[in-house]
């Protein structure tokens, strides 16, 4: 019999050692390790028992062959050990009566999983569960809450940073500079170390080399909505402590959480000043009634919707608390206060009340509605290496030839760019999720073409089909190619534009999107305000110009109400696409369309009258450039009516034209184009005074 390695434990009978251990200074062991490591102790009772059991019917088998040829080893064991053990020896017979245990198996628990390559082991270790309560919402659909470091932990993040501040330094120091003058101050500089304390109450000033720990960015690298216009980092400012809060309070990131829970959950990325989190369970909840149950398995690991646990109600009451978060951090409204007293409170009630922003704007379509789709999929992981990757159509099978299977179609995940794989989608129209599942099954029964290593697929559904010749309503039509033509009517004007070029997605909300900007674009001058022109008092707008005019969305809706528009597109096929849009809704003798950026637009318009003159302004997520700014305000029209995506860079936009003097926000409209979904469409109107 091959000798192994048993560790004899506390809980197993120590008589057992007497007489036959081959070492005196290791009498817990029954026999001489060589090859195998000690046993690992059972974690429960019930582990326990049956080691216990199989060790005493192995060590009684080995004991047994053994004392055929010592006589006196068996004999130094006493008469109650025998009895002992041969009551343990029927025991085992009965369960195991033609089997003889060489070496027990342990019954332990998995392993946790290794911690990423590149993870941050302060303040958290990987997958670390933490207790926490919600106090807010993100604009990226994110709960916040806020933990207590304990002062091993503040300490461990001071020593973790203080040695890459560290490295950094003698990095940066050992770099050529160009003369010997710049040597030497080089020298005589002190190392850019951070001379950190944890303790900040003590010392304040050391403090404030936390990079403003109040403060700091979030940026989210996907959005589903990739095809509203740019798919660049949203920055988030978020606060990370109060005046009341203490130094050492942690910020965690977690998503589907609403606030005023208190959840538990599982850190899985730690950054300089706050963490991500899971969420593992919800162990209290204040506001019960708000959370329901999500349409989509998937909510909370595919990334394209963030707030399918909530209420539409609080989905839309949270959209509207985010338009007014970005006006208050560039001060467009007062900051909140519980409390106003003094001598300027009627003042400070003045112009908190100056700007008001109106409820979220939506319809009762909330699933179902968006009608483009854009999933994605990727080159298999393990296709180069010469194995499938596709387990529901082929067979693992490393001897055959190299075959590139599709593992996923679908979207990013929340928290990483790994795919998700998505075979419905409950936001998207019936039409183009029958499509979608048509094309996934054909992708996923067929290779990836040689050289391609992933790619993006487009449906996108049109109100009609470009072959209707009678224009007759055909809701089912979905195109796949993004460069064939599609159709959308929106109140009773067509527009034709490629499937791949930029119009908005849901046809529901779009309406009155519609209706909103050509009623603030053609609405007559408030002569209220002290500064006003008492001649401009009281007109109507005669002209507009429409930046970022796309395929003449907007134009063309307010053309009728104008006497003359212009568009300016920078997209040449875009423009090509407005100019024809015109000529089919027979606008084209009021609207004249110019394909250039959109700070060449005010070289065309400078004999505009500029009391009577709107400009309609619908950028990209980056919001408009500073020249393109500058040149707006020289210009100065009567009325800016600003159409966003992305309310932050909206309301910098606003606060550098009020900054002039020449501006005010006349009213703030938040639309939910996206319910389910963090993102906002925003209509801002600016009136000169």
């Amino acid at each position: 019999m091959r000798r192994q390695i048993v560790r004899t434990p506390p809980w197993v009978a120590q008589a057992w050692t007497t007489g036959y251990t081959s070492s005196s200074s290791s009498p817990s062991l029954l026999f001489r390790p060589k090859h195998r490591r000690p046993l690992v102790r059972p974690q429960s009772g019930s582990e326990a028992a049956a080691w216990a059991r199989r060790l005493s019917f192995s060590s009684s088998c080995t004991l047994s062959s053994s004392s055929s040829s010592s006589s006196s080893s068996s004999s130094s064991l006493s008469s109650l050990d025998q009895q002992q053990e041969q009551q343990q020896q029927q025991r085992d017979q009965q369960d195991e009566p033609t089997t003889a245990i060489s070496t027990p198996t342990p019954l332990l628990a998995a392993p946790p999983p290794p911690a990423p390559s590149r993870f941050v082991p302060v303040p958290f270790s990987y997958r670390q569960e933490v207790e926490l309560d919600i106090d807010t919402l993100t604009n990226l659909g994110m709960g916040l809450g806020r933990v207590t470091l304990s002062p091993e932990q503040g300490q461990q993040w001071q020593e973790y940073y203080y040695k890459i501040a560290q490295s950094s330094s003698r990095s940066n120091s050992n770099r050529p500079t160009k003369t010997r003058r710049h040597r030497n101050q080089k020298k005589n500089q002190p190392p850019n170390v951070m001379s950190l304390d944890w303790n900040h109450q003590e010392n304040e000033e050391e403090a404030e080399a936390l990079e403003d720990d109040n403060n700091f960015d979030v940026a989210t690298a996907f959005a589903q909505d990739d095809d509203d216009k740019d798919d660049d980092l949203e920055q988030t400012k978020i606060q990370s402590s109060s005046s009341s809060s203490s130094s050492s309070s942690w910020v965690i990131l977690v998503p589907s959480v609403i606030r005023g829970e208190r959840v538990r959950v599982r850190i899985f990325r730690n950054y300089r000043n706050y963490s991500e989190a899971d969420l593992v369970q919800v162990l209290r909840s204040s506001s019960s009634s708000s959370r329901v149950e999500p349409k989509c398995s998937l909510a909370g690991l595919c990334g394209g919707c963030q707030l399918q646990h909530m209420t539409i109600d609080l989905q839309r009451y949270w959209k509207t608390r985010h338009v007014q978060d970005a006006l208050r951090q560039f001060q467009l409204i007062e900051e909140e206060k519980e409390d106003r007293k003094g001598g300027d409170s009627a003042q400070q009630d003045q112009d908190a009340a100056a700007v008001v922003v109106q409820p979220c704007l939506g319809t009762d379509q909330i699933y179902e509605y968006r009608s483009k789709l854009t999933p994605h999929y990727q080159e298999p992981a393990k296709s180069r290496r010469g194995t499938r990757n596709h387990p529901a159509n082929h067979e693992t099978d490393t001897t055959t030839t190299t075959t590139r299977m599709i593992a996923a179609i679908g979207f990013q995940k929340q928290t990483s760019r790994e795919i998700v794989d998505v075979s419905y989608c409950p936001i998207a129209t019936p039409a183009v999720n029958q499509a979608y599942q048509a094309l996934r099954q054909e992708l996923l029964s067929s290779e990836l073409p040689p050289g391609k290593r992933g790619a993006t697929l487009l449906l996108r559904q049109a109100n009609l089909h470009p072959n209707d010749d009678d224009n007759s309503t055909n809701n089912t039509y979905v195109e796949t190619d993004s460069r064939k033509y599609i159709t959308t009517t929106v109140r009773g004007l067509n527009f034709t534009y490629k499937a791949g070029n930029f119009f908005q997605n849901n046809y529901h909300v779009l309406p009155l999107m519609v209706d909103h900007v050509v009623t603030q674009s053609t609405a007559v001058r408030n002569g209220a305000g002290d500064d006003d022109d008492a001649a401009a008092a009281g007109k109507t707008m005669t002209h507009l110009v429409d930046c970022y005019c796309g395929s003449g969305l907007f134009a063309l809706s307010c053309a009728t109400h104008f006497e003359r528009v212009v568009g300016i597109e920078i997209n040449d096929a875009a423009i090509a696409e407005a100019k024809a849009n015109a000529l089919a809704n027979q606008l084209h003798h009021k609207c004249e369309f110019l394909s250039a950026s959109a700070e060449s637009i005010f070289s065309v318009i400078c004999n505009f009258p500029r009391d009577s003159t709107a400009v309609v302004l619908d950028p990209p997520r980056k919001g408009c450039s500073h020249a393109f700014l500058q040149q707006l305000m020289a210009f100065a029209p009567a009325r800016i009516v600003y159409m966003s995506c992305n309310p932050m860079t909206q309301a910098r936009d606003a606060a550098i034209l009020i900054q002039t003097k020449e501006y005010k926000i006349s009213s703030v409209q938040p639309f939910d184009l996206f319910p389910q979904t963090r993102h906002i469409e925003c209509l801002m109107v600016l009136d000169r005074q």
